[in-house]
C-alpha cells in the first residue's frame, strides 16, 4: 500500500516538478524508477529496501526547499509516509530536519503534518534522535506552539509532551540495560563529577533547560522557543510525575529538582501568583511530596510550613486557601504518604510536627466560622430555601430525621446563604487543581474549605483503617509458620467493616429481633479474635505499625476536635453517614492498638451524639413530672431545648442519632473481647436510646401506663407510632446492628463474658423497684435474700444503689425505670440466648447460669416490681429454660442433673409464685394477681413447648414434669367432696397441652410405675368441669394409654390375672401395685367408666365410645374369663345404671334428649360387643343369661317410647341376629324370646310420641320391619304358620301407617318402609301352599291399597298413595300367582287365585278414574295390571280346564277371569289426553284380543253360570255404543219375546249434536266381537254363547235404526253426522251379511209359521220394522238405501 501512494505521490509531484525544477524533475524520475523496480516485492521488502537507497528521498527533500506550498506539502507528506515505513535512510536524518524547520514557516497544513510526522520519527528513529538531533527536533516542536493557530498550537503543545516523556522513556530503558551501554560524557553536580549514558546525559540537558525556560532564563542546550510559564510548568510535573523512580536513582536530575523545582515552588507559594501559575505549581507540589519527599525534606518541610500558612484567614485569596486544601485532601488519602510525612517530621526532634500541626491546623479551620457549617447542639440537614418553599412541615421531618418542631429537624432556614455542608452547594464539579484551562480562578462555595476539611479527617481515618485493621484480623487466622503468617499480613486485603452510616433506605430487607425465642442467624462468620498488631514484633511492616500507633496517639486530640465539630454541624446524608464511618473506624483502630485513652473518648464522643444530653434529661423530666401530676401530656406543644413543661413534649432522637449508635455497636461487635471495663459506654448508649424511643412513643399516643416494650420487641403499626415513622427503618438497623453485638459475645472466654454481663447487669435497677423490707420478715428470709449467686466480685444492682450515667444525679421516675429494667432483661435474655452452650456445658460458678437465673427469678416473682417486667423475666427465664433443653446434649455429661435443673427452674418459680400468694393473699391488687396468672401461664407454656422440642431427650425429672402440670389445679379443701377444678380455664387450657404431648408423643419414655400418675392426671382433666373440650380431649387419651398399656403386657401376664369383681380389682391393685399392665389397664376402664356418669353429655358420650372402641380393638386378645370381667365389671354396670335412670321418670326435654344420645350411644356399643364377640360369649356357661339380659335390655328400652331408642334397638336387634344366625349354639327359648320382641310390636312403636316428625316415625318402622329378615333366618325350621299369619299381620299393620316421610311421594319410589315390608314379604318361604296363599292374599290386599287410599296434597304431612307398593307387587305377582297354580286346588280353595285377579281386575276397570296424585313416567297401575293379568289367565285358563276344582270355587274364579276380561274395554277417559287415548285404546284392543283367546268359547261352557255369560256379553255391547244414548233407547229387549210394544215405540227426532265415545277403534272391535258371537258356529260353546248375544246385538241394531229414523227427517237436507252414518252403514252391511245362529223369537217364529224362511236369517224378520222405518226417510243417501233395500231383499226372500 505503501508503495503505490509513493508512487502516486512521486508521479503528481514529477507533473508540478516538470513545470518548475529541472533538479527535481530529474530526482523524482529517479527515485519513481526505482520504486517501479521494488512495485512485485512484499510491502515490507520495498520499506526496508528503500531505507538502504538514501537517494530515494531527494526530490522530497527538493520540494521542501523549494518553499513552494504545493511542493512543500507533498513533499512532507512523503516524508511521514517514509518515516513511519522505517524507509527513510539514517544518512539523510539531517536533511529531513533541515527541511522540517525550513517549512514550519508556511501553512497551518504543512505544520500539522511536521507534528504528525515528529513522534514516528522520535519512536522510529531513536537511537539517532540524540544530542543535536533531539535538540533540533525540541526546538521545531517547540517553535510551532508559538503560532496563532489553535489547532497547531494546542497539537504542538501536545507533541511537545510526548517527545520529552519519550527522552525519559529512553532513560527508563537505558537503566534498564545500564550494564550494556557505555557511558558518554560526564556532568559536576554540587561539586561531584557523574559519568552520564546518552539518554541520560539528554535528559539532564533537556530538563535543565526546561526550568531554566520555565523560570525565565535562557536555555543552554536545546534552544526551546516561546514556551508560556503554564504550559512549562505542566511538562515540569508531567515529567516528575511520570518518571518520579529517574529523579531518585539519578542525582544530576534530584539535582535539578533540589536548584531549580523546589526553589522555585517556595518563591511561588510565598508570592502573589496568578491563578494559572498557582495552580501548576501546587500541582508540582504535591507530586514533590508524593513522589519526592526522601530526596526534599527540608524543602517539603519548608512549604508545608507555607502550605499551613496560606490556609490562615488572611493568608489570601479564597480560591488560594481551597488550592491548598485539595493539596492537604490528598495528602490524607493517602494512607502511606501520611506515614511518610509522620515518619520524616513528627517522629523525628529535629523536624517540625508536621502531621500534627496540620491535623490541629484543620480543627482551627472547622472552627472558623460555625455559622457556615451550620454548627449547633444537634446535627441536621441543610436545605435550600428553594426546596424549603415546596416541602411541608412533615416533609422537612422526614429530610431532617427528626420530629417537626425539635432541633433534630430543619435548621438555618432565612434568606441569606444556606448554612451547612451538602453535595448540592458545598462541593465542585471539577476541583480547582483541576481546572488548568482557566486564567481566571473559578468560584467556589463558601463552604467549599469546610467540606474539604470534613474529606480531610474522612480520608485520614480510612487510610489507618484499611492499614491496621486487616492486619488485626488476618493475623490471628493464619496457622502456620512465622513466615507464612508475616506474608499473609502484608497481603491481607482491605477489611470489609461494618458500615454504620448507610442510613434507613437500605435497612428495609433487615428483620429486627423480635423476642428470644428469634433464630440467631445473622452472624454470618464466627467471630474472630482482634489481635493487637504492635505484638508482631518481627512483622515486615512493624515500623509502619509503630507509627500508625504513634499517629494515632499524637493526632487524637485535633482528631477528636473534629469529629466534635462535624458531628454537630449541618450535613446532608452523604457527609454525615462519611463521617460517622470515619470516627467509627479511628475509634476501631485506637481500641486495635490498644489505646484505651482515644478508645473512650471516642466511644464516649460517640455515645453523647447518639443520645445527646439534653433529649435524655428532657424524657427523664418529663416522665417523672407527669407520672407525679397524673395527667397526659398535651400533644400540640411546640418543643425547645429545655426541659420540657407541662405544655411540651420531650425532644427526640432523630435519624442521625440513631446512625451513631450504630456506629458505635459497630465498634463494640469490632472490638470485642479488648473493652473489657469500657462496655458500660456501650450498652448505657443503647439504654438510653431504648428509654428516649419508648419514653417519645409514651408522649405521642397519650398512653404512659400502656404496657412496655423493649426496643427488641416487634411495634405494631398504629397512630401512636406514627411519630416515630421517620425513624423507624433506622430503628430496625440498629435493632440488628445490637444483635449482631450480642451474638458476637458467643465467641467470648468466660473472663470477657463476665465483664460483659457484669456491664449489662449494672444497667438492672431492681432496688429502686422492690418495696421495703417487711418488718415481720425473719431471719431466715433475709438470709436466703443474701445468699442469692452474684458474679463474682461484683455487687449485685438489687441491693445498692445505681448510678445513673449522664444524667446526674436526678432519680429517674419509676416508669423511666421500667423501661429501664426491661431493657436489660431483654438484653440479658438476647446474651442467654447466644451463650446457651457456654451455660449448660460449663461450671454455673463460673459462667454465670446461676448470676442470670437470680436476676431473673427475682424479677419475676417479686410482687412490688412492675408487672411488665415481671412478665418480661418471666418469659426470659422461660425462654432460658426451653433454649437449654433444646441444647443439652442427652449424652453429654451431667445431662441428667442439667435436666432436672432446668425443671426444677419452673417448678421455683410456680412455687415463688403460690408462697407469695399465700402468704399476703389479701394484700395485691387484681393487677398484680393478673400478672401472677399470666407467669404461670407463661410457665406452663414453656413446659410445653420444652417438651415439643426436647422432650425425647428426657431422662429424668418426670415426677418435676407432673407436679408442675398439676399446679393447673386447686388444692383439695378438707372435708369436701373431691372433685377436680382448676384454678384458670387458661391454666388449664396450657397444662393440658403438655398432657397432650405426653399421651401422644411420649408415652413410650414413661416407666409403668407412672402410668398410674398419668391415669389418675388425666381423671383429673376429663372430670374438671372448667373447658369442655379439654375434657372431651382427654377422653380420647384414655385410648392412647390402652394402646401403651396393651403393648406393655408380658408373655407370664395370663387371664386368670383378670378379678371378676369390683372387689377382686381392688385386691390386685393393693397387693400388685401398678406394675401390672393388665392390672392398670382394668383401672383405666373403671375410671372411664366413672366418667360415663358425666352430667355433661359430650363427656359420657365420648367416654363411652372410647371405652367401647377399647373393647373393639383389644376384645379379640381377650378370653372368655377376661370377657366376663369385662361383662361384669364394666358393660352390665353401665346398662343397669341406664335402666335405673330409665325408671326414675321423666326428664326435661333437653335433657332426656341428651340422655337419648347416650343409651343409643351404650345401646350400639354393647350391641356390637354382643355381635363381633358372640363366640366368645358362647364359650361362657352363663351365655343363656347374658342372651336374655342383653333381650330384656332392649324390650326395656321399648319403654323409653324414643324414637332414636326404639330404632336403635331394632337396628342393634337385627345385627345381632344376622351374627346369630351363623352360629348353632342358640337355643330355641333364646330365639322365641327374639321373635317375641318383634312380633308383638307394630305401629304402635310410633304412635303416641310426640318428639318427632314423619321421617323419625318412618325410620323406626323401617329399623322394625328390617329386624324381620335375620330373625326369620334365625328362626329357622321352628316358624310356624301362626308366626307368617303373625308376620303378615304385623307387615299390614306398619304398612297402613297413615304417614310418609316428608317431602316424599311414593308413586314412583317406594318409601324405606314399604320398601323393607315388601323385601319382607318376600324372603317368606313359599314352598308351601298355606305359605304361599297367605303371602298372595296379602299381595293382593296391598296392591289395592291405591284405590283405596285418599290423596292428599299436603307435601309436609302426606298420607301414603301405595301407587309405588302396587307397581312393585304387579311386578312379582304373576310369577308368584302361577308357582302353585297346577300343584293342587288348595290355592284356589284358599281363595288366593280369586283375591289376585279380583285385585287386578279392580285396578283394570278403573282405568282413568285413578289418579295417583303425582305426574309419574312410569306405567299406569291399570295397564300393569292388564299385563300381568293377561300373563296369569295365559297359563291359568288351562290348568283351569284340567284341575278339579269345586263348583263353587270354579264359578267364582270364572267370574273374576270374566270381570278382568270385561275391565278391559271399559273406559272413562272424558277427561285424558287425545294421545294418550288413542295410545291406549290400541292397548286395549290387542289386550283384549288376548283374553278373548283365552276365554272364547271357553265361557260358553255349561258349568258357566248365564249371568257371567251375560256380564261378558253386557261389557261388550255396552264398549259397541259409539256416542251417548239419550233416555228410552235401551229400553227394548229381544228375550224370550218380550217388549214387543217397546218395539213399535216411536222416537222422538233430535238434532242436536252427539256426545262421542272416544275409543271408537275399542267400540268397532266389541260390534265385531257381538256379531262374532251372534255367528252360527258348530259347538254347544258357541250356541251357549250366541244365545245370550243375539238379543244384545238385535237391541245394538234396533238403536242405530230407531234413531235414524226418528231424527232424519228433523233434517232435511242436511247431511247425517258422519259418526252416525259410519255407524249405521257398517252395521246393515254386517247385519245384512251375517248368518246368525238359532234363536227364539216370537215374531220370527209366528213368519215361519206361514213361511218357509232360511233360519240364519231370522233377524232381519225382527228387525222389519225399523228397517221399513228406516227406508222411507233415507232418501238421499244412496248407499244406505242400498243396505236397507238388501235387507229388505233379504226379508222378501223369506216370505
Amino acid at each position: 500500500m505503501t508503495a503505490q501512494i509513493l508512487a502516486h505521490e512521486l508521479t503528481s509531484l514529477l507533473a508540478e516538478a516538470r513545470k518548475r525544477s529541472g533538479d527535481l524533475r530529474s530526482a523524482t524520475e529517479k527515485s519513481l524508477a526505482e520504486l517501479k523496480i521494488l512495485s512485485s516485492s512484499p510491502e515490507n521488502e520495498v520499506a526496508r529496501e528503500l531505507s538502504r537507497k538514501p537517494s530515494f528521498p531527494s526530490p522530497f527533500i527538493l520540494a521542501c526547499a523549494s518553499k513552494h506550498p504545493r511542493l512543500t506539502a507533498m513533499g512532507i507528506s512523503c516524508l511521514q509516509r517514509l518515516i513511519v515505513a522505517k524507509a527513510l535512510a539514517q544518512s539523510r536524518l539531517r536533511e529531513v530536519l533541515d527541511a522540517f524547520r525550513d517549512a514550519v514557516s508556511l501553512g497551518p497544513d504543512i505544520q500539522l503534518k511536521i507534528l504528525q510526522a515528529l513522534p514516528s520519527l522520535f519512536q522510529n528513529y531513536a537511537f539517532n534522535i540524540k544530542g543535536k538531533y533531539l535538540e533540533d527536533t525540541l526546538a521545531i516542536c517547540s517553535s510551532l506552539q508559538g503560532t496563532k493557530v489553535a489547532v497547531v498550537n494546542s497539537t504542538a503543545a501536545a507533541t511537545l509532551q510526548q517527545l520529552i516523556i519519550s527522552v525519559f522513556d529512553k532513560v527508563a530503558a537505558e537503566d534498564d540495560k545500564a550494564s550494556e551501554i557505555p557511558t558518554s560524557e560526564d556532568v559536576s553536580v554540587d561539586g561531584e563529577t557523574i559519568s552520564l549514558r546518552p539518554a541520560a546525559a539528554d535528559a539532564y540537558r533537556v530538563f535543565q533547560d526546561l526550568c531554566l525556560q520555565t523560570e525565565g532564563q535562557k536555555p543552554q542546550h536545546v534552544q526551546f522557543i516561546q514556551i508560556p510559564q503554564p504550559f512549562g510548568l505542566e511538562l515540569i510535573e508531567s515529567v516528575l510525575a511520570n518518571h518520579f523512580e529517574i529523579f531518585l536513582s539519578h542525582k544530576e536530575q534530584a539535582h535539578i529538582v533540589r536548584a531549580r523545582v523546589a526553589p522555585f515552588v517556595i518563591r511561588s507559594l510565598s508570592n502573589r501568583t496568578n491563578f494559572p501559575i498557582a495552580v501548576r505549581v501546587i500541582r508540582i507540589f504535591y507530586v514533590l511530596l508524593r513522589r519526592h519527599l526522601s530526596i526534599l525534606e527540608s524543602e517539603c518541610e519548608v512549604a508545608l510550613g507555607l502550605l499551613m500558612h496560606m490556609l490562615d484567614p488572611d493568608a489570601g485569596p479564597g480560591w488560594k486557601r481551597a488550592l491548598c486544601m485539595e493539596i492537604v485532601r490528598g495528602l490524607f488519602a493517602e494512607a502511606s504518604l501520611v506515614r511518610r510525612l509522620y515518619s520524616v517530621y513528627d517522629a523525628r526532634k529535629d523536624k517540625k510536627p508536621v502531621l500534627k500541626e496540620l491535623t490541629a491546623m484543620l480543627a482551627r479551620l472547622a472552627t472558623e466560622k460555625p455559622s457556615i457549617i451550620g454548627l449547633g447542639t444537634q446535627s441536621s440537614i441543610p436545605l435550600d430555601q428553594n426546596a424549603l418553599r415546596n416541602m411541608s412541615n412533615e416533609q422537612l421531618a422526614l429530610e431532617a430525621g427528626g420530629v417537626a418542631g425539635i432541633i433534630g429537624g430543619v435548621s438555618g432556614i432565612s434568606d441569606a446563604a444556606v448554612p451547612g455542608l451538602s453535595l448540592q452547594w458545598s462541593s465542585v464539579r471539577v476541583p480547582c487543581i483541576e481546572q488548568l484551562d482557566k486564567t481566571e480562578p473559578p468560584a467556589t462555595p463558601e463552604s467549599y474549605l469546610y467540606a474539604l476539611v470534613l474529606s480531610c479527617i474522612n480520608s485520614f481515618s480510612e487510610g489507618l483503617a484499611k492499614f491496621i485493621l486487616p492486619l488485626a484480623t488476618a493475623s490471628s487466622d493464619i496457622k502456620g509458620s512465622k513466615k507464612r503468617r508475616l506474608k499473609a499480613s502484608v497481603q491481607a486485603q482491605t477489611a470489609n467493616d461494618s458500615d454504620a452510616t448507610s442510613g434507613g433506605e437500605n435497612q428495609e430487607k433487615k428483620t429486627p429481633p423480635n423476642s428470644l425465642s428469634r433464630k440467631s442467624s445473622t452472624m454470618k462468620r464466627r467471630f474472630k479474635g482482634i489481635l493487637n498488631p504492635l505484638t508482631l514484633e518481627e512483622h515486615p511492616l512493624q515500623a509502619d505499625i509503630q507509627t500508625c500507633a504513634s499517629i494515632v496517639d499524637t493526632c487524637w486530640p485535633a482528631v477528636l476536635a473534629l469529629y466534635s465539630t462535624y458531628l454537630y454541624a449541618t450535613l446532608d446524608n452523604d457527609y454525615y453517614h462519611s463521617l460517622v464511618r470515619s470516627l467509627q473506624k479511628f475509634t476501631q483502630v485506637a481500641g486495635v492498638l490498644d489505646l484505651s485513652t482515644p478508645r473512650d473518648t471516642f466511644l464516649t464522643t460517640l455515645g453523647k451524639a447518639a443520645v445527646p444530653p439534653q433529649v435524655l434529661s428532657s424524657h427523664i423530666a418529663y416522665s417523672g413530672f407527669h407520672e407525679a401530676s397524673g395527667r397526659e401530656t398535651p400533644t400540640s406543644a411546640p418543643a425547645n431545648l429545655t426541659v420540657p413543661g407541662i405544655e411540651s413534649k420531650p425532644l427526640a432522637l432523630n435519624v442521625r442519632n440513631l446512625v451513631c449508635l450504630r456506629a458505635l455497636l459497630n465498634i463494640g461487635t469490632a472490638l470485642g473481647t479488648t473493652l473489657k471495663d469500657s462496655w458500660t459506654i456501650v450498652l448505657e448508649a443503647l439504654q438510653q436510646t431504648d428509654y428516649i424511643l419508648q419514653s417519645t412513643y409514651r408522649a405521642n399516643t397519650k398512653s404512659s401506663s400502656q404496657s412496655v416494650k423493649s426496643m427488641d420487641s416487634q411495634r405494631s403499626a398504629n397512630d401512636g407510632q406514627a411519630i416515630l415513622a421517620n425513624v423507624g427503618p433506622e430503628i430496625a438497623a440498629v435493632e440488628g446492628t445490637s444483635q449482631k453485638l450480642f451474638e458476637s459475645t458467643r465467641e467470648f472466654n468466660n473472663e470477657a463474658f463476665r465483664s460483659f454481663l457484669r456491664a449489662l447487669c449494672d444497667l438492672l435497677d431492681l432496688d429502686e423497684l422492690e418495696p421495703p423490707t417487711p418488718v415481720a420478715e425473719t431471719a431466715q428470709a433475709r438470709r436466703a435474700r443474701g445468699a442469692m449467686p452474684v458474679l463474682p466480685g461484683h455487687k449485685p444492682p438489687g441491693f445498692g444503689h445505681r448510678r445513673i450515667s449522664s444524667i446526674g444525679s436526678r432519680r429517674k421516675s419509676s416508669s423511666a425505670t421500667a423501661i429501664d429494667n426491661t431493657f436489660a432483661i431483654s438484653k440479658l435474655g438476647e446474651l442467654v440466648q447466644v451463650n446457651i452452650e457456654r451455660l449448660i456445658t460449663d461450671d454455673p460458678e463460673d459462667n454465670g447460669w446461676d448470676t442470670i437465673q437470680h436476676y431473673l427469678l427475682l424479677a419475676s416473682t417479686s410482687k412490688g416490681i412492675e408487672g411488665a417486667i415481671r412478665l418480661k423475666a418471666s418469659e426470659i427465664l422461660h425462654e432460658f429454660v426451653i433454649l437449654s433443653a433444646r441444647t443439652l446434649h442427652p449424652d453429654s455429661p451431667g445431662a441428667i442433673n442439667i435436666q432436672e435443673r432446668i425443671l426444677n427452674s419452673l417448678l421455683k418459680e410456680l412455687r415463688g409464685l403460690d408462697s407469695g400468694n399465700q402468704s399476703s393473699a389479701e394484700t395485691h391488687s387484681n393487677t398484680v394477681k393478673l400478672t401472677d396468672a399470666d407467669i404461670h401461664k407463661s410457665a406452663l407454656e414453656a413446659l410445653t413447648t420444652m417438651l415439643e422440642q426436647s422432650g425425647e431427650t428426657l431422662k429424668s425429672g418426670w415426677d418435676i414434669l407432673f407436679s408442675i402440670m398439676n399446679t393447673a389445679f386447686k388444692a383439695p379443701v378438707e372435708g369436701k367432696a373431691f372433685r377436680p377444678a382448676g384454678k384458670s380455664i387458661r391454666l388449664l387450657k396450657t397444662s393440658f397441652a403438655s398432657l397432650q404431648l405426653i399421651c401422644t408423643d411420649f408415652l413410650g419414655l414413661l416407666p409403668i410405675d407412672c402410668v398410674l400418675v398419668l391415669i389418675d392426671t388425666l381423671y383429673s382433666f376429663c372430670a374438671q368441669v372448667d373447658d369442655l373440650n379439654i375434657s372431651l380431649t382427654t377422653i380420647t387419651y384414655f385410648w392412647n394409654i390402652s394402646d401403651f398399656l396393651q403393648g406393655q403386657k408380658s408373655d407370664n401376664e395370663s387371664e386368670h390375672d383378670f378379678p371378676n369383681t369390683d372387689k377382686e380389682l381392688l385386691d390386685a391393685v393393693r397387693s400388685q401395685g401398678s406394675s401390672t399392665s393388665m392390672v392398670l389397664w382394668l383401672i383405666l376402664l373403671l375410671r372411664l367408666a366413672e366418667i360415663t356418669k358425666d352430667p355433661r353429655s359430650e363427656v359420657r358420650n365420648g367416654s363411652i365410645q372410647t371405652l367401647f372402641r377399647i373393647f373393639d380393638s383389644y376384645g379379640h386378645i381377650l378370653g372368655p374369663k377376661a370377657w366376663s370381667s369385662c361383662l361384669n365389671i364394666v358393660v352390665f354396670k353401665m346398662m343397669s345404671t341406664t335402666e335405673t335412670l330409665l325408671q326414675e321418670g321423666s326428664l326435661p326435654a333437653p335433657e332426656r334428649k341428651q340422655w337419648d344420645e347416650t343409651v343409643v350411644l351404650i345401646l350400639k356399643g354393647t350391641s356390637n360387643l354382643y355381635s363381633n364377640f358372640l363366640n366368645v360369649f358362647q364359650l361362657l356357661s352363663t351365655f343363656e343369661t347374658i342372651w336374655s339380659t342383653y333381650i330384656k335390655y332392649l324390650r326395656h328400652l321399648l319403654d323409653w317410647r324414643s324414637f332414636e331408642v326404639t330404632k336403635t334397638v331394632y337396628k342393634e336387634l337385627a345385627r345381632l341376629l344376622e351374627k346369630a344366625t351363623t352360629s348353632e349354639e342358640v337355643a330355641v327359648g333364646s330365639k322365641r324370646e327374639a321373635w317375641n320382641l318383634w312380633a308383638n310390636q307394630g305401629r304402635g312403636l310410633v304412635e303416641g310420641i310426640d318428639e318427632g316428625g314423619q321421617n323419625n316415625s318412618q325410620e323406626t318402622l323401617t329399623a322394625f320391619i328390617n329386624a324381620f329378615r335375620p330373625l326369620y333366618k334365625l328362626m329357622g325350621s321352628i316358624t310356624s304358620t301362626t308366626d307368617i299369619e303373625q308376620a303378615l299381620g304385623v307387615f299390614r299393620d306398619c304398612m297402613l301407617y297413615p304417614e310418609l316421610p316428608a317431602y316424599f311421594f311414593d308413586v314412583e319410589t317406594l318409601s324405606a318402609l314399604q320398601t323393607s315390608i315388601l323385601d319382607s314379604i318376600k324372603t317368606i318361604n313359599t314352598d308351601s301352599t298355606d305359605w304361599t296363599s297367605l303371602v298372595l292374599k296379602e299381595l293382593a290386599f296391598l296392591s289395592r291399597l291405591p284405590y283405596k287410599a285418599a290423596s292428599n296434597s299436603d307435601t309436609k304431612s302426606r298420607k301414603p298413595s301405595y301407587v309405588a307398593v302396587s307397581s312393585n307387587i304387579l311386578a312379582t305377582l304373576a310369577n308368584l300367582s302361577l308357582k302353585h297354580a297346577s300343584a293342587g286346588p288348595d290355592i284356589y280353595d284358599t281363595g288366593a287365585v280369586s283375591a289376585v285377579l279380583q285385585g287386578l281386575g279392580e285396578s283394570i276397570q278403573l282405568k282413568y278414574k285413578f289418579y295417583p296424585g303425582a305426574t309419574t313416567k312410569k306405567e299406569a297401575l291399570w295397564i300393569q295390571a292388564t299385563k300381568v293379568s293377561l300373563a296369569i289367565l295365559k297359563d291359568l285358563i288351562p290348568i283351569l280346564d284340567t284341575m278339579e276344582l269345586k263348583d263353587d270355587v270354579r264359578i267364582r274364579i270364572w267370574e273374576d277371569i270374566v270381570d278382568v276380561t270385561c275391565a278391559i274395554v271399559t273406559a272413562d277417559c272424558d277427561d285424558e289426553d287425545v294421545d294418550v287415548v288413542l295410545k291406549d285404546e290400541g292397548f286395549d284392543i290387542m289386550a283384549f284380543e288376548q283374553a278373548r283367546a283365552l276365554i272364547i268359547p271357553r265361557l260358553g261352557r255349561e258349568f258357566v253360570p248365564f249371568h257371567v255369560k251375560e256380564r261378558y256379553v253386557r261389557s261388550i255391547f255396552n264398549a259397541s255404543l259409539l256416542y251417548k244414548v239419550v233416555d228410552g233407547e235401551l229400553d227394548i229387549s229381544f228375550k224370550d219375546g218380550g217388549g214387543q210394544d217397546g218395539r213399535k215405540e216411536m222416537l222422538f227426532g233430535c238434532t242436536s249434536d252427539l256426545v262421542l265415545e272416544r275409543r271408537a277403534r275399542v267400540s268397532y272391535k266389541c260390534l265385531d266381537e257381538l256379531f262374532e258371537l251372534c255367528g252360527e258356529k258348530e259347538g254347544e260353546e258357541w250356541v251357549s254363547l250366541a244365545r245370550v248375544a243375539i238379543p244384545w246385538m238385535l237391541v245394538r241394531v234396533s238403536v242405530v235404526l230407531r234413531r235414524f229414523a226418528a231424527d232424519q227427517p228433523l233434517r232435511g237436507r242436511t247431511p247425517q253426522p258422519r259418526c252416525q252414518r259410519k255407524e249405521i252403514v257398517y252395521i246393515m252391511d254386517k247385519f245384512t251379511r251375517l248368518r246368525c245362529a238359532k234363536f227364539e223369537d216370537g215374531e220370527a217364529q209366528a213368519v215361519t209359521t206361514t213361511a218357509v224362511v232360511e233360519r240364519t236369517k231370522r233377524h232381519l224378520l225382527v228387525m222389519f220394522p225399523f228397517i221399513s222405518q228406516a227406508v222411507r226417510v233415507a232418501h238421499g243417501d244412496n248407499q244406505l238405501l242400498v243396505l236397507l233395500t238388501n235387507a229388505l231383499d233379504e226379508i222378501g226372500r223369506m216370505h
